[in-house]
């Protein structure tokens, strides 16, 4: 493990693995909440810890491409806290997660660092709750999501309410059958050249952010009791597009990594885990 003037590098048999200082951080922070040092010797958490890390980077570098973990940005996110309560995330991972509270593919490289397991064939969702998903952009896999969230919807007693975000693909069968389902309240449309992307390879690059490749769909799924418990209002509508369209759409290829103390200022937001962690989040990293 070592540092670089860009963040870090972890080697492992003669193969090394790149990280911004940003993400390294985070990720440390992550682990030493799910990993507690009592028992353990400070040369062994240290030693897990870079393992795990190794794992973790060679792992979602076998991925390759950036859209497969693509995020919604740190402001929506924000937004859905405020008027949901939304802190969950079912398709998230240790290097893009923006909440302590998330699902993940990679249960054996992602668990070390918080993440929940997979969103399929959980049991989490019966005492309900507000959650985002914003799932990898492949079709087949839009549609397997679809079915999961009806089930889900179907068989909760609690209020329950999922946020899609979606490419608006609108002949795929994953898309219709979310257009189409018993349990959608409110469908937003948004134009691909209005709004931006977390980028997928943030942890490795210089830019954060990059244009949606398509016009972007989200839905509002609620069950019964989920639709008493949250009104989605014209001014929550209109504070979601704000948020896609507030990072300064037509000047984002020059907008450089933030440092933290910028990011402080300009979000407000605590990356370490001091006090109120009830509602902790990784801004501009996520």
């Amino acid at each position: 493990l070592c540092s670089t003037d860009e963040g870090v590098v972890v080697t492992y048999s003669g193969l090394s693995l790149s990280i911004n200082a940003d993400h390294f951080e985070k990720l440390k922070i992550l682990f030493n909440r799910n990993n507690p040092t009592i028992h353990v010797t400070p040369s062994d958490h240290k030693a897990k810890f870079v393992s795990s890390l190794f794992s973790l980077l060679a792992r979602y570098d076998m991925l390759q491409g950036s859209g497969l973990q693509s995020a919604v940005n740190g402001t929506v996110f924000d937004v859905l806290l405020k008027h949901y309560g939304c802190n969950t995330e079912c398709f998230a991972s240790p290097l893009n997660c923006r909440y302590e509270r998330y699902f993940s593919a990679f249960p054996d490289t992602d668990s070390t660092f918080g993440s929940l397991g997979s969103f399929f064939g959980r049991c989490d969702f019966e005492s309900g709750g507000c959650y985002q998903a914003n799932p990898p952009f492949v079709s087949n896999f839009i549609d397997i999501m679809a079915s999961q969230l009806d089930a889900y919807l179907s068989k909760c007693m609690e209020p329950l309410m999922f946020i899609v975000f979606i490419p608006c693909w609108k002949e795929t069968s994953g898309w219709k059958a979310l257009k189409s389902s018993e349990y959608l309240k409110e469908y937003i449309l948004l134009d691909q050249k209005s709004h931006l992307y977390t980028e997928g390879t943030q942890h490795r690059r210089k830019q954060r952010f990059r244009v949606a490749s398509f016009d972007t769909s989200i839905f509002f799924l609620q069950n019964q009791a989920g639709r008493q418990k949250w009104k989605i209002l014209p001014s929550h509508i209109e504070d979601i597009r704000n948020a896609f369209e507030s990072l300064e759409i037509n000047n984002y290829e020059t907008r450089p990594v933030e440092t933290k103390e910028k990011r402080k200022k300009l979000d407000k937001v605590e990356l370490g885990g001091k006090s109120k962690r009830k509602k902790q989040r990784f801004d501009a990293i996520s």
